[in-house]
């Protein structure tokens, strides 16, 4: 199958199997906005912020406080609703692909022993997509430190150059490691595989096929932009978020209630895209174990077992 025929079939599962898989996910959808809402209302401010604008080491003190916040806040808790998703993704989109009806409950089952796995598998995806982040910023650092002495100009510009280079380099990579990596979610769940097998596996089918899991990320940016700025720009023309909050000043709820509908359209976007992104990676698994390795004959060979009991040949 062709990148794009890979992608359309897995549009044709998503549309069969969406009123299952949204509702199963909207839970768990909402710990990964949990998590994008602490990154980008606490973690990510401290970022262009500081309380001591005249001591650049207290500011890099500052920095490091606040990418701790994203790493061991903020990605915990955004990763795990994520895990979950992929994992339910997965086995409601294997029953299409085996013809059956998508049970929930057993999905759901099913997702909550596969989540820890799948957890660790992640954030070794994004510690390994975003190391050239960290050492983008350690160069930064570097560079405002060796700044405050006007001998040491060139050690300073000299950093700052490689660090706008690492950080382009690391804009490239990321996306880079999530394309590689993506089978290794469908091959955890599905062969019951622990992190580091179900690497191996994953990134040995995958091989060169990289175009499907592509389009689907460019199909996930079109929905942030759609859903995401989108609306949020809709709401800035229209004034709603600002109707809704003076409809409710004074309630207890006033914060709650305008909070809540400000991050609507970022919940839109995870809500959607994770099940999209684990449905195309899923049905590329598929893909290319029958391609790879005969996986169709493989379950006709178990279906004619299943229904000839008394066979005398083996296929």
């Amino acid at each position: 199958m062709t990148p794009s025929e890979v992608v359309e079939l897995a549009l044709e599962a998503y549309r069969n199997s969406a009123r299952t898989l949204l509702a199963a996910a909207a839970p768990a959808s909402l710990l990964g906005l949990a998590g994008f809402m602490f990154f980008w209302s606490y973690a990510f401010p401290l970022f262009w912020s500081t309380r001591n604008p005249d001591d650049t080491r207290a500011q890099i003190g500052e920095a490091i406080g606040a990418m701790g916040l994203a790493v061991f806040v903020a990605a915990p808790v955004a990763l795990y609703g994520a895990a979950y998703v992929a994992a339910l993704t997965t086995h409601i989109v294997s029953d299409f692909m085996a013809g059956n009806l998508p049970n929930a409950a057993a999905a759901q089952t099913a997702a909550r022993r596969a989540t820890p796995v799948l957890l660790r598998l992640l954030l070794r995806q994004v510690a390994t997509a975003g190391v050239f982040f960290i050492i983008s910023l350690g160069l930064l650092f570097l560079s405002a430190l060796t700044s405050e002495g006007n001998e040491s100009f060139g050690m300073a510009a000299l950093s700052a150059g490689l660090a706008v280079v690492t950080f382009a380099f690391a804009i490239a990579f990321a996306p880079a490691v999530l394309v590689r990596d993506a089978l290794v979610p469908a091959a955890a769940v599905l062969e019951n595989l622990p992190a580091r097998e179900a690497i191996r596996r994953g990134r040995n089918l995958i091989g060169s096929s990289v175009g499907a899991p592509m389009i689907a990320m460019l199909l996930i940016a079109f929905l942030f932009g759609v859903f995401g700025w989108g609306l949020f720009a809709l709401d800035a023309q229209l004034g709603i978020g600002q109707w809704v909050a003076n409809t409710f000043v004074g309630a207890a709820a006033h914060d709650i209630v305008a909070a809540t509908f400000a991050y609507i359209p970022w919940y839109l976007v995870i809500w959607v895209s994770v099940p999209m992104w684990s449905t195309v990676c899923t049905i590329l698994y598929f893909e290319r174990r029958v391609s790879r390795e005969g996986y169709d004959i493989e379950v006709l060979a178990q279906e004619v077992w299943r229904n000839t009991p008394g066979h005398r040949f083996q296929l």
